[in-house]
């Protein structure tokens, strides 16, 4: 990745910001680019404290921010000094690989608060939002105890949050939840985890962070008025883990958050602030604040298509032997790729006994390896966390030397200091053996950024909740589409989601039924196949079986021939929970995606977005029938323009796609 900048410093404003508050401090400003966006920061006896303007209302108000730091009279949170402020503007022009954008621009201002006591802070002030990040300048190393993260809204806001699945202990989930909805006052005083969003009317915020090193991942508790305060795992002490899969949890902690190098910077927290929905899935600050690539050349990184196994549960038909993990059902597996023109293919969990450093007999790696090359498709193979972090150095050579080519890793379930510090570790080792990453059980904040041998992560509820959740109407899991059309402006912001889309199998509202063996969706065959679009993964899944692809050719097709990686994007319509319209472009082909809840909906999409002359557009709408047979589809092609506008139906749980190619 190239990241250039040129960067216009000054000492700016020093008269013109500087102004008084009432309890005597000074303030300090910094604003946007487009002077929409202000930023006004006070440092005195009750530490630092920011408030945050939008189009001159106040939208974050008196919000504390602060370090603590073990044997530090004061604390870093307060008493604080300003020793010295600098103002510069910085421009980066950003090249993004296997992102939902080929490049883009960051502009922003930029001020730094120098502080007595060998720390500081930087405040950044982009069109798009804010951003801040502490910084120490100390000698010695130093144990964090504690970080002061105050987000006070101006209003009792309505806020949407994915509370942690896990009421006993919170800070132990895979980081999969659907979003509560409820203004702040009244959402349960509970962990969130990011990101969050906070509906203030005028604009939306929301919370997020990035380039997170050696440092903790933040969770946010509401207080039950209409502040939102950042809370942080602290290190863990002593572990023990689940005999199934050795999924690994804390017992005991340490009372401090982090211990760290004395001269070094921290995460961003960063408050995304769009006024139109339909900005919020095209948002860059998580990607822009990110360090940039530590790996070197990563030509050898190939996003694409995988047929997975796990979520189809092998339960292949048509063939002469029986399905499972064995090898002949994995040849089948790279035989189906290799007709349909996709990457990978994934082995997931059961290959290896009595540890990672071997195969079971009837599941031998290599020579599935060696087929798969035959046929020009790689393989994918599953691991645990945990045997990551006991077998790397001797696992990833072996399966280098094997010709695996990437790896998915699982049951993390955790973002204290010790888990994110291990997560750099694992990606390196493996970008050392020329191996891609897939991370379930985790959010990655800028990380995929870093280390672009990261393909995709999970951190999101997806397709594999259908094989259990009872999707009882009325209930949070019985509601996947509207979580389908809430997580591409919430989640997505900051990372790449392996959803893992693509059943063929599709379940109206009334006819939904949880089948491990067999799975279905929610909502229209058409919905999944517009999740290709909506969905951003360089790493994209066909989840079902290939005998049921194979059944769909023509659905397959579509969905084969749609890229991962895209040159451009844009979110034509939507509002959050309800539906989404989004474009994007590879070359000269658009290939659009448009989703609803189990509300259906007449829309109208606006072909502006095209290029000059006429394009084909190959059609998948939802059939007529599709509100009693959610399977029910029409396909159809037409010439058109951009100065054409197309009227759409979707059903309830719907969707609609099209492919625009260039005549």
């Amino acid at each position: 990745m190239k990241n250039t900048s040129l960067i216009v410093s000054a000492v700016l404003w020093l008269c013109s910001c500087l102004s008084m508050m009432a309890a005597g401090n000074k303030v300090y400003v910094v604003q946007s680019p487009d002077k929409q966006l202000k930023v006004e920061i006070s440092a005195g006896t009750d530490g630092l404290i920011y408030s945050v303007y939008h189009k001159d209302s106040l939208i974050v108000v008196d919000s504390r921010l602060g370090l603590i730091r073990e044997g530090k009279t004061p604390a870093l949170a307060g008493g604080a000094k300003v020793i010295s402020a600098k103002t510069k503007k910085i421009f980066q022009d950003i090249d993004s690989p296997f992102y939902r954008f080929k490049s883009f621009q960051a502009v922003c201002n930029e001020m730094n608060l120098k502080l007595k006591g060998e720390y500081g802070v930087y405040f950044r002030v982009y069109n798009e939002g804010v951003a801040y990040r502490f910084y120490t300048s100390s000698k010695e190393d130093l144990i964090i105890t504690n970080e002061i993260a105050e987000f006070r809204f101006a209003g009792n806001y309505t806020a949407y949050l994915p509370y942690s699945t896990n009421k006993e202990k919170p800070m132990a989930m895979a980081f999969q939840n659907t979003y509560e909805v409820k203004p702040l006052s009244e959402a349960p005083q509970e962990l969130a985890f990011l990101p969050v969003t906070v509906d203030c009317k005028q604009a939306k915020v929301t919370l997020l962070e990035s380039d997170l090193e050696a440092y903790p991942g933040m969770f946010v508790q509401p207080d039950g008025k209409q502040a939102l305060k950042g809370v942080f795992a602290p290190y863990p002490k002593k572990t023990d883990f689940y005999p199934w899969r050795k999924q690994e949890y804390v017992t005991e902690t340490e009372d401090y958050i982090a211990r760290v190098k004395g001269n070094r910077t921290y995460p961003w927290r960063i408050l995304a602030i769009t006024e139109k929905d339909t900005e919020m899935p095209v948002n860059n600050l998580v990607y822009a604040l990110a360090s940039p690539n530590r790996i070197g050349d990563y030509s050898w990184v190939k996003p694409g298509k995988v047929a997975w196994d796990w979520w189809n549960a092998l339960n292949v038909t048509g063939l002469d032997f029986a399905s499972g993990m064995n090898t002949p059902t994995y040849k089948h597996y790279i035989d189906f790729a290799a007709a349909n023109k996709l990457e990978y293919i994934i082995i997931d969990d059961g290959w290896d006994s009595p540890n990672v450093l071997q195969f079971k007999p009837e599941c031998n790696i290599p020579e599935i390896v060696n087929y798969g090359k035959q046929k020009g498709v790689d393989v994918i193979i599953w691991l645990k966390w945990k045997d990551c972090m006991k077998y790397m150095d001797r696992a990833f050579p072996l399966y280098k030397s094997w010709g695996v080519k990437g790896l998915k890793i699982d049951f993390i379930n955790a973002n204290d200091q010790y888990v994110m510090s291990s997560l750099r570790k694992i990606t390196q080792t493996a970008a050392d053996n020329h191996l891609t990453v897939d991370y379930h059980g985790m959010q990655l904040k800028g990380l995929q950024v870093t280390y672009p041998n990261i393909v995709s992560c999970e951190g999101v509820r997806g397709l594999e909740q259908c094989k259990w959740s009872p999707g009882k109407q009325g209930t949070l899991d019985g509601n996947m589409p509207g979580y389908d059309v809430m997580i591409p402006y919430i989640r997505q912001i900051i990372a790449p989601m392996d959803y893992t889309p693509g059943a063929m199998i599709n379940a109206t509202r009334a006819d939904y039924h949880p089948v491990n063996d067999r799975p279905m969706s929610q909502g229209t065959r058409v919905h999944q196949m517009a999740m290709y679009m909506v969905f951003y993964s360089p790493l994209q899944m066909l989840s079902d079986a290939p005998s049921n692809y194979t059944r769909e050719q023509e659905c397959t097709d579509f969905i084969a021939k749609v890229p991962t990686t895209f040159d451009e994007t844009k979110v034509v319509a939507g509002e959050v929970g309800k539906y989404i319209v989004t474009a994007r472009r590879k070359g000269n082909t658009w290939y659009v995606g448009a989703m609803t809840s189990w509300d259906g909906r007449d829309i109208e999409i606006p072909l502006s977005f095209l290029g000059d002359g006429n394009y084909k557009a190959d059609i998948f709408a939802d059939g007529f029938n599709a509100n009693r047979n959610a399977e029910d589809y029409k396909h159809s092609t037409q010439d058109v323009s951009k100065s054409q506008t197309l009227k759409v139906s979707m059903k309830s749980g719907g969707g609609w796609v099209s492919r625009f190619e260039k005549l």
